[in-house]
């Protein structure tokens, strides 16, 4: 699985978002902000399983560690067409030198 990783600390995350939504397969679910203290990205799983009442089986996730974007343990993580959108996303606001994939 391919990770994201940024030389910067800070950023804004609306237009990596706007980019990914907009352009995404039809098909796919949009990209949100992750909301949880690392911080990062979710997808919404659309037949997950509900016999998990836990908020993080219901997602797809990305959260950052160490200036990367990670899955965390035991969590269900962005497929790899979505993480390579969403580089595109960043390298849409942000230079080659700032973001790459790993």
């Amino acid at each position: 699985m391919s990770t994201i990783q940024v030389s910067f600390s800070q950023f804004n995350s609306e237009p990596i978002i706007e980019y990914y939504n907009a352009n995404k397969p039809t098909e796919w679910q949009p990209i949100h902000i992750l909301n949880r203290i690392e911080g990062g990205f979710q997808v919404k799983i659309s037949d997950y399983d509900t016999i998990h009442a836990d908020v993080n089986y219901k997602i797809r996730q990305l959260r950052w560690h160490k200036k990367q974007l990670v899955v965390p343990m035991g969590m269900y993580g962005l497929r790899n067409e979505e993480i390579n959108l969403l580089y595109q996303a960043f390298l849409s606001v942000h230079n080659t030198e700032e973001v790459s994939l790993l």
